[in-house]
């Protein structure tokens, strides 16, 4: 690994190297906090389901935090989109120091900058 050259653990899969990989996670050990995250149907609150968007919003005021499924909506891409993002800024990390500083940071988020 080249001086400067980001550290990153990956996992073998059936076709390629790849850091983002959910399902191949290990499981939370035993006796370490967690929380169990509530999921709500976007599918659900696009129909207007009342007993849907009270649980939402229930959620939001309290924990704050949960799952949205997709599945059976519009959106549905979206999941697939973001895997790609994902497996797509893997391939940048990959990248030699020198081809990543070819892209400077502008006035905009976008950009590589060395820590």
């Amino acid at each position: 690994m080249a001086h400067g050259e980001p550290s990153v653990r990956t996992r073998r899969t059936t076709t390629e190297t790849t850091e983002f990989a959910p399902d191949q996670y290990p499981p939370i050990p035993p006796g370490l906090p967690s929380l169990a995250l509530e999921t709500f149907s976007l599918s659900k609150l696009e129909a207007g389901d009342k007993v849907e968007e009270d649980r939402l919003f229930s959620t939001c005021k309290t924990r704050g935090f949960f799952y949205l499924d997709f599945t059976g909506t519009h959106a549905a891409s979206l999941v697939q989109d973001s895997e790609k993002i994902a497996h797509l800024a893997e391939e940048v990390f990959k990248l030699t120091l020198d081809e990543k500083e070819k892209y400077v940071p502008s006035e905009t988020i976008f950009g590589f900058e060395v820590l």
